[in-house]
């Protein structure tokens, strides 16, 4: 039913939740996993000068996240799940939803918001925006 299942990975405790998940339903499907993360650094507003520095310090936090991605997918690896990591670079929300047409995901699986307070009764934007327009199944765990 569900042989290529994707996370949305950014290491927050929605995304663990979410991974955990994908591997109880890789487990009882056979699936395989792609967990994946976006850097996306047209969201910042730069001057030539700044580039380098926001460059440096994501690097930093896609190292920190890769090595985060490859924890956990070592994990799956050691139940014999099939894991594949990438880090997507783009909106995060589209670049989830191409990945999930171009890779011909059947299950997404995904926290609903890294937000707190009153925030949490609506989804985050990316979920939001994945739920509306990936051509597969979404699970959003909260």
């Amino acid at each position: 039913m569900f042989n290529k299942i994707l996370v949305a990975f950014d290491n927050g405790e929605q995304a663990k939740r979410a991974l955990d998940m994908a591997i109880e339903m890789a487990e009882i499907y056979k699936s395989k996993i792609s967990i994946v993360t976006t850097i996306n650094l047209s969201s910042y507003n730069l001057t030539f000068s700044e580039v380098s520095v926001i460059k440096s310090i994501d690097d930093e936090t896609r190292n920190r996240i890769v090595g985060a991605m490859e924890e956990v997918a070592e994990r799956a690896r050691k139940d014999g799940i099939e894991v594949k990591t990438e880090v997507l670079s783009g909106v995060p929300g589209e670049t989830i939803v191409k990945y999930i047409e171009k890779e011909k995901i059947d299950l997404a699986i995904m926290g609903s918001s890294n937000r707190s307070s009153i925030n949490k009764m609506f989804l985050g934007s990316v979920s939001s925006y994945v739920v509306q327009n990936a051509p597969c199944k979404v699970m959003v765990i909260k």
